[in-house]
């Protein structure tokens, strides 16, 4: 094999192995991950963002969407995957003793949604049942569900 050749097929494998296909369900356009947390209910002014070497993460955290319900949802994306990191959201209302599961509904839509349909169905029942410590789903980490405060829950999915 030439020199070239294996140049070339040292390339090759380098570029398979780097730019493996995203395990997510699309690609989010940078002006959609800046308003992301707004999907949540957060204003966009409240909303911050922070470079963390090669990510950049959207945030609105803590942001009291009534006197009783706070709400955080963040999204992290990797530049140079050019993918989504991760996507993060909590919410508590201390005006009910038990959050349901339609409570907790439209904010476990906004994370299914990004995820491919087998990926999607697991994380749906760990995120609607007791709160699961990080728990391998796919090519993801999944931390979520009901918390042990029952006025709390919160779903973490990051690429593992």
């Amino acid at each position: 094999m030439t020199f070239l050749a294996k140049l070339g097929f040292a390339c090759a494998l380098a570029a398979c192995a780097c730019n493996s296909p995203s395990p997510w369900a699309r690609s989010i356009p940078a002006e959609e991950r800046a308003a992301w947390p707004t999907l949540c209910g957060i204003p966009a002014n409240e909303i911050s963002k922070a470079a963390d070497g090669a990510k950049d993460n959207y945030e609105g955290s803590m942001y009291q969407l009534t006197p009783k319900q706070l709400v955080s949802c963040r999204l992290s994306w990797n530049r140079e995957e050019g993918r989504l990191e991760s996507l993060s959201v909590q919410f508590a209302d201390s005006g009910v003793e038990r959050l349901s599961n339609e409570q907790i509904a439209p904010y476990l839509k906004l994370v299914l949604k990004e995820l491919q349909p087998p990926e999607r169905r697991e994380i749906e029942v760990i995120a609607t049942g007791a709160m699961h410590n990080f728990t391998r789903v796919g090519r993801f980490d999944v931390r979520g569900g009901h918390g042990t405060d029952p006025a709390l829950w919160s779903l973490y999915v990051a690429v593992h």
